[in-house]
């Protein structure tokens, strides 16, 4: 709804009993959505660190894989997602 913000955490859980690098790669959007994604917003941030920031039909630095970190076994390192829906977004979306 417009004017709404979702935060989710995701964590990833490394149980592979040794270190492992994660990536992180967003794929470039179909035109067909691309008018209504240009108008939300996507933060991407891991450990205080943003690592996205942009409309959610940009792909910015991220259309390569883009290391996150290597995590040590037994890890489980948070990402933390926020969508945010401007208050304008029009009723034909």
């Amino acid at each position: 709804m417009p004017g709404d913000v979702l935060t989710q955490r995701i964590i990833v859980k490394n149980n592979s009993g040794k270190e492992v690098r994660i990536f992180l790669r967003v794929d470039p959007v179909e035109e067909k959505h691309r008018e209504f994604l240009s108008r939300l917003n996507l933060q991407v941030t891991s450990k205080d660190e943003q690592i996205f920031d942009a409309a959610t039909s940009e792909t910015a630095q991220l259309t390569e894989n883009t290391p996150l970190g290597a995590f040590k076994a037994a890890g489980s390192p948070e990402l933390v997602l926020t969508l945010t829906v401007p208050y304008d977004l029009g009723n034909e979306f």
